[in-house]
């Protein structure tokens, strides 16, 4: 790979983030069509089932990341034979996991749906579609190696157009698919041929490129160098769905799928927001194992200051404009009934948001220079006094609480991710 430059990588997160505009047009324009053709229950059922789906991403073991940063410094050094290594012990430990877990998450369906389905009348329905997420989550897992794969060859246009189409697919389906004529069940067939059609193009790229991975290249010695920096994102990784998915869950479990309508829907459109910040951090992060590996402190702390200050300065005014126009937006958007609902926490989760986009350019960072055991330690730590958040809020405030739960944690994570560069790697990021 040719020697990178900040202005390269920031280019690449322009790529990505200007696609990624895509799906968030879609999710102005879907999600009230959605709500409207199926109505707030299937609609708040449809979004735990995607749910379910991205749960995946938080199963494997940090061997993708890990697989982007090692591929990362590989690069840098021009090491050919440690590439291939490094995309065999990938590429199988994938292909067996996303086996193992969608056979799992699969038989494990009709649990899932009774404890997280009140309506008895759901019951069946839930448990078909927990067992096509399990399948879609299996193919997404695959995918997503792929995606590290060439995040880590800074090939983000390739990247963006698939990440997009997944996306926007998954906002669109209920939609087409009621247009179309199927129920929630057709309609969710509509995203897992999509996965697995991308899928299938991203395997066709890959094998054009570097072959068939030989399975006499998988070492031992690699794949724990890989599950050893992997172990900490995993750790991490494993605890998100606790701060991004329990409180939905907790709220269908004792308000009742409605609620997670009017909490889901102006969660999902404000989430939008991490498009932006995981986009140009996706392409900030292997240039930062890039620049580490190779001992270029300049280009590193340059990428750093102009990533974190163009997120800061667009988001800060997204944030103000969004929180001023919150009730006549979610009228004109959805109705009358979801402005009343659902303003407040629109407006509380536009800067829960606003100050985890930025936590997520400190945790690349922590990430990219190899010390991600610091970013699992604070989510360990936070995850007792979060739980004791979120009940003890949802109960007296209802979904408004679970917002305020989610701003809260994304206040002091940004607090501890900081303190964690400055004390233990001595970078100096602001100064």
């Amino acid at each position: 790979m040719k020697s990178l430059s900040v202005g390269k990588v920031f280019r690449n997160g322009l790529i990505s983030i200007s696609f990624q505009g895509i799906p968030i047009l879609l999710a102005l324009i879907a999600i009230p069509k959605n709500i409207e053709f199926i109505g707030d229950t299937l609609w708040g059922l449809y979004s735990l089932t995607i749910t379910v789906l991205f749960l995946f991403m938080y199963f494997n073991l940090g061997i993708n990341p890990s697989v982007n940063k090692k591929l990362s410094e590989a690069l840098a050094k021009s090491d050919s034979d440690r590439i291939s290594k490094l995309l065999a012990n990938g590429f199988y430990f994938n292909l067996i996991t996303a086996i193992s877990l969608c056979a799992l998450l699969y038989f494990l369906s009709p649990l899932s749906a009774t404890f997280l389905v009140q309506e008895e009348s759901k019951m069946h329905v839930a448990e078909l579609l927990f067992k096509y997420a399990a399948i879609a989550g299996g193919i997404s897992l695959l995918i997503s190696f792929y995606r590290n794969v060439y995040e880590a060859k800074q090939n983000f246009f390739l990247v963006s157009v698939l990440r997009t189409i997944l996306s926007s697919t998954i906002l669109i389906a209920p939609s087409i698919g009621y247009l179309l004529g199927f129920d929630i069940i057709g309609s969710f067939h509509i995203v897992l041929a999509v996965y697995f059609l991308v899928w299938v193009l991203y395997t066709f790229i890959f094998f054009r490129e570097y072959g068939a991975p030989k399975l006499n290249l998988v070492e031992k010695t690699v794949f724990i160098e890989l599950l050893f920096f992997g172990i900490w994102i995993t750790g991490h990784s494993l605890l998100n769905p606790i701060f991004l998915f329990l409180d939905r869950f907790f709220i269908s479990n004792t308000i009742g799928l409605d609620e997670v309508a009017f909490y889901t829907t102006p969660y999902d459109l404000v989430s939008k927001m991490t498009l932006v910040s995981g986009s140009i951090t996706a392409a900030f992060f292997p240039a930062i194992s890039y620049w580490y590996s190779k001992g270029d402190t300049e280009n590193l702390l340059k990428s750093f200051r102009k990533t974190f200050w163009f997120l800061f300065y667009s988001l800060l005014v997204a944030s103000i404009i969004l929180t001023l126009i919150a009730p006549f937006f979610l009228e004109i958007w959805i109705n009358t009934k979801y402005m009343l609902k659902s303003t407040a926490v629109f407006r509380i989760l536009v800067f829960g948001y606003f100050v985890s986009s930025l936590s997520l350019v400190f945790l690349r960072f922590i990430y990219g220079v190899g010390i991600p055991k610091y970013a699992f330690y604070i989510n360990l730590l936070m995850v007792p006094f979060y739980l004791l958040l979120l009940v003890s809020l949802v109960r007296l405030f209802g979904i408004e609480g679970a917002a305020w739960s989610f701003l809260v944690k994304s206040v002091m994570d940004f607090i501890f991710l900081f303190i964690v560069i400055r004390k233990k790697t001595g970078i100096a990021v602001f100064r």
